[in-house]
């Protein structure tokens, strides 16, 4: 764990629900099957979590994202001597402006603070963006490639872990938010296992994934400090976060995305929102799953 950038976390109510229930979450009894589904004290959290992360973002359980919810355009860094998104441009169900910059920034998610808005959406957006550019290198497709101001015969002369930080660079820019971090770290570790395995998975298993992951570093973004506090072992600080995570993994299992055949490149974006706003509406309701 661990994040750059100056963060002290939300005051929110959720938020600070989520740490107390974090702090006096029990030991696991029981079963403890690798889909977490026979932790009812993770599901509760998890339920806090999601609401919280709904306060912050409204847009995860406004409509449905689509296609045109997030341009490839409005989501990749601004790049000097390059005009980005106009100020006044749509802002989907948020509300606010699309986009994955703030003028004269190169690629943060817009986040300057404590006090800013969170876009959890977008950032899944952007992380399925990313990691459409992943697939699209080992497809070989030059001119999905070049959307992202990627060359393929220039990747091609790299090595995998080359490759992920120039698709990483390309896609998210430098960021300075704790946000940012998290959603790197998220995409690195999808793209990471698209890039080097000899076959990579499944587009929508790796979506899946990612979101899974993603979700888990923005929470962890405001509760890592009360794993961290020493007020428990760092054994038991490493399980509770195992738990968390097997919990996320099994919900995004939950959600129906119904595909036929390869899922296009232009379709990572609206895939990657589409999951999370169904995961976080899975985790709000515990173990209900309808």
């Amino acid at each position: 764990m661990g994040h750059s950038g100056a963060y002290g976390g939300s005051t929110r109510q959720n938020w600070t629900s989520a740490h107390q229930q974090l702090g006096d979450l029990p030991a696991k009894t029981g079963s403890d099957g690798s889909d977490g589904d026979a932790d009812p004290a993770v599901a509760e959290l998890w339920s806090t979590i999601a609401d919280a992360l709904v306060d912050d973002d409204p847009s995860l359980a406004g409509p449905q994202a689509t296609e045109d919810t997030y341009p490839l355009t409005d989501l990749l860094p601004r790049r000097p001597g390059v005009p980005g998104p106009s100020a006044g441009g749509g802002g989907g169900a948020s509300g606010r402006r699309r986009g994955g910059t703030v003028r004269g920034e190169t690629g943060s998610t817009g986040r300057r603070g404590a006090g800013s808005s969170r876009s959890a959406r977008q950032g899944a957006a952007r992380g399925g963006a990313a990691l459409g550019a992943a697939y699209a290198l080992r497809e070989g497709d030059a001119g999905a490639l070049a959307a992202f101001g990627l060359d393929l015969e220039e990747l091609r002369t790299l090595s995998p872990t080359r490759q992920c930080v120039r698709i990483l660079d390309a896609v998210l820019g430098e960021g300075g938010h704790p946000d940012d971090y998290a959603l790197r770290r998220a995409v690195a570790a999808a793209i990471k296992e698209v890039l080097q395995s000899v076959q990579p998975p499944d587009e929508v298993d790796a979506l899946r994934g990612f979101v899974a992951n993603f979700v888990l570093q923005i929470a962890l973004v405001e509760l890592e400090g009360e794993l961290a506090s020493g007020q428990v072992a760092p054994s038991e600080a490493a399980s509770r976060e195992s738990r968390m995570r097997r919990w996320i993994r099994s919900r995004v299992r939950l959600v129906p995305f119904p595909t036929s055949g390869r899922l296009p490149i232009a379709r990572f974006r609206e895939a990657a929102a589409q999951l999370s706003q169904e995961a976080i509406r899975i985790l709000r309701a515990g173990f209900q799953t309808t």
